[in-house]
């Protein structure tokens, strides 16, 4: 077992010296090591204990162009070597691309942005902790709202550890990290009624001082399972629609596929051609930023070892970036914006950390006020968006908005549109940004949408 960085670096680099000495034009090496403690609780009873530490080893060998990559466990120095001789010997066999390759050497040579990424009061949790945390959550659910008649359980997680990266250009990076997490899932059930409704709601952070209170994560479960408790369904037609911060993160996802420097370069996108053109309406900033103090995405440098940045995506609804790595940069003719990430057998691949839309003024009661009548949607649910035309189309649950509140849960609709109109057609934007979620936007209100429910409400 690695037991710091120190010794990770020392393996990464003799594997390394291994790898080129046996023919490598290139290569590289990331070594993550994590301890995890968890706990379950259960209708205030421990159901689950669980303690390990994991390390692991991926390794990419290029050869001319040829290129492969796989993991391991196994990190004894004599079986690493002929680890290095099996990669090496598949990526000869491997099919031959000529942009395959490291960073330059220059882009290796910038300083390190400054970010907090660990908490070394978190080595302090022992698991009472982690108990206390999770009991404390479900019992706050129980203690919120009579309905709630039972627990799927509260968890709680505590992760820390590193990560090492080296490559054949002469770079080593560490990186250490930590992560708590809680979450709870609990069912309401209205008196006299079978039906059951079940939410639940979670939060991570990477220090113990931005934790939120456990209570505080159990009276939100408990709130959003009641609120969903006598659902209807919705009259089938168009409605303007109101997304929630939680609906308005899944329509972001679907954006950061169709602006994927891979999906460009794979014509699989409707947003393929959009670089220097608005997709969204004009008071719309989206930003990719790794580096956000304790954030749980943020990270000092990417799956290629460069020294991240703020990547600006989109200015005032104009797309001024796609999501780059190294590699689909150059096939595109374009600089990297330092965005790879990697699992460890895996080579690189371009994806966001935390990738935020900008808020605005309004709260999210203030967007609802404006309308007479709409459709709040809390969550989508499916796969139904088709990003080589932007159509739109997905199983939803939310509320009725009526005279400028929320009024009747509404569930079991789906709703249509098509993204690129959905983005442009943006009408206003709370101020409920979470700048600790990967993928965080503030509520949304957009134009009209259809809204297939065939219920009778109006």
């Amino acid at each position: 077992m690695v037991e710091n960085p120190e010794a990770a670096a020392r393996i990464s680099e003799e594997l390394l010296d291994s790898v080129l000495s046996m023919g490598a034009t290139q290569a590289d090496v990331i070594i993550r090591v994590s301890d995890r403690l968890a706990v379950s609780v259960r209708k205030g009873e421990h159901e689950l204990v669980d303690k390990a530490r994991s390390s692991g080893l991926g390794l990419r060998v290029i050869v001319d162009g040829h290129q492969a990559s796989a993991s391991t466990s196994d990190l004894d120095a004599g079986r690493l070597k002929t680890f290095g001789r099996r990669i090496l010997d598949m990526a000869q066999a491997a099919a031959p691309d000529g942009d395959v390759g490291l960073p330059a050497a220059e882009e290796y040579d910038d300083d390190a942005e400054s970010v907090e990424l660990y908490d070394a009061s978190l080595e302090n949790l022992e698991t009472q902790d982690l108990v206390e945390l999770a009991s404390t959550a479900e019992q706050a659910a129980f203690d919120e709202d009579a309905r709630i008649q039972n627990s799927e359980g509260a968890k709680s997680e505590l992760l820390r550890g590193f990560s090492v990266y080296a490559c054949s250009r002469g770079v080593t990076r560490v990186r250490r990290g930590s992560r708590l997490g809680l979450s709870c899932e609990v069912l309401a059930q209205s008196p006299g009624s079978d039906a059951l409704e079940r939410d639940q709601w979670w939060a991570a952070r990477r220090s113990m001082k931005d934790f939120p209170g456990a209570e505080s994560i159990g009276k939100k479960a408990a709130v959003r399972a009641v609120s969903r408790l006598n659902s209807i369904l919705p009259a089938t037609g168009r409605y303007p629609v109101v997304l929630s911060p939680e609906a308005a993160g899944q329509l972001l996802r679907s954006l950061s596929e169709a602006i994927n420097g891979y999906s460009v370069l794979r014509k699989a996108t409707f947003l393929g051609d959009a670089r220097g053109t608005q997709i969204m309406s004009s008071a719309m900033q989206l930003v990719d930023n790794p580096l956000i103090d304790n954030a749980p995405s943020s990270r000092t440098f990417d799956g290629e070892g460069l020294h991240t940045r703020p990547v600006v995506l989109v200015r005032d609804g104009v797309l001024e970036n796609f999501i780059l790595d190294s590699y689909v940069a150059r096939r595109l003719g374009l600089d990297t914006n330092r965005q790879a990430v990697r699992g460890l057998g895996s080579p690189p691949r371009a994806g966001a950390s935390n990738l935020h839309l900008g808020k605005g003024t309004a709260t999210p009661r203030e967007l609802v006020n404006t309308l007479q009548r709409g459709v709040y949607v809390s969550s989508f649910m499916g796969f139904g968006v088709n990003l080589v035309t932007g159509d739109f189309s997905k199983g939803a649950r939310g509320f009725l908005i009526e005279g400028g509140d929320l009024g009747a849960p509404i569930h079991e609709f789906t709703v249509a549109g098509n993204l690129r109109e959905m983005l442009l057609g943006i009408q206003g934007v709370g101020n409920d940004l979470d700048p600790y979620r990967g993928v965080s936007s503030p509520t949304l209100m957009l134009g009209e949408m259809a809204v297939a429910g065939g219920g009778t409400s109006a």
